[in-house]
């Protein structure tokens, strides 16, 4: 069982976790990126990452030694030590980098992403409609009715608008 302080970060259906090993060494970097993706897993599965996390392994770094992460998406661009034990943890997509490790020592650290099930824009929508039709059936109903209104509404503007003239010829 996920631990209370967790479970706001690894809930979701169908989740998986993606973990890997980092080894930076010096002159290593990441370029500025999101970490958003579809991943395949056992060659069909599809999942969305939706939260990554990082666990420094590093003891006796500091900050002339680089290989920071900088989140560029917040308007100070911080920038944290990857000291050892430190956890950091964020949403996916969300713009950041790693500068340069100017050390002559290595950067290590245990990173990855959850991953929920991948479902394409038009199956979510169905599935939110359902769940909102199911929990407020009358607001539902009432959105329907403004629906079906602007279909009808659309379908009366096209069969009465006048189709454009064919352009003149000199």
């Amino acid at each position: 069982k996920v631990e209370p302080m967790f479970q706001d970060i690894f809930k979701g259906e169908n989740q998986k976790l993606s973990m890997f090993f980092g080894k930076y060494s010096e002159g290593s970097y990441v370029t500025s990126h999101t970490d958003g993706a579809v991943v395949t897993l056992d060659g069909h599965d599809r999942y969305d990452r939706k939260r990554a996390f990082l666990l420094y392994l590093n003891e006796e770094w500091d900050q002339a030694d680089g290989g920071l992460f900088t989140d560029e998406e917040d308007n100070g661009q911080p920038k944290f030590l990857p000291g050892w034990n430190t956890v950091l943890t964020f949403r996916v997509p969300r713009y950041h980098l790693v500068t340069p490790v100017t050390a002559h020592k290595v950067r290590w650290s245990i990173y990855g992403w959850t991953l929920e099930e991948h479902v394409e824009w038009d199956e979510k929508l169905m599935r939110d409609v359902t769940k909102f039709s199911q929990e407020q059936p009358a607001m539902a109903g009432v959105i329907g009715f403004l629906l079906l209104l602007l279909v009808c509404w659309g379908i009366y503007k096209i069969a009465t608008s006048q189709p454009n003239p064919p352009p003149k010829k000199d």
